[in-house]
């Protein structure tokens, strides 16, 4: 009995740091991306004279490809886990998908440099 409670402690305590590293990693891809709009947004109105409609139209295309990277990361991770689960026999481990490389992050379009007035 008592080997089951310790290991089931140990279960519960490996899957709390890994919860735990998620969550540090989840926060920091919201600020990032909350800080991307606000700074892209601000960049453009101050320097670059864009009025509201084009920065939104800018802020548009940076959710559209973020909203279109997570539904083909998505898709591109179900196939990898299906590969691998018919590599393996049939059977996978809790996740399969950890061990697939995934590519850095695709470029971001840059602005010329802003002379001061």
């Amino acid at each position: 009995m008592t080997t089951l409670i310790a290991s089931g402690t140990t279960y519960f305590s490996s899957h709390l740091h890994l919860t735990r590293a998620l969550t540090r990693i989840s926060c920091l891809l919201f600020a990032f991306g909350y800080c991307i709009a606000y700074t892209c947004s601000r960049t453009l109105s101050d320097a670059y004279n864009y009025d509201a409609l084009r920065t939104g139209l800018v802020l548009l295309s940076f959710g559209a490809g973020s909203k279109l990277g997570s539904v083909l990361g998505g898709r591109w991770s179900d196939r990898e886990l299906r590969r691998l689960t018919r590599a393996n026999g049939g059977h996978h481990s809790e996740s399969p998908r950890g061990a697939v490389p995934i590519s850095g992050f695709s470029p971001l379009p840059t602005f010329p440099p802003v002379t001061p007035p």
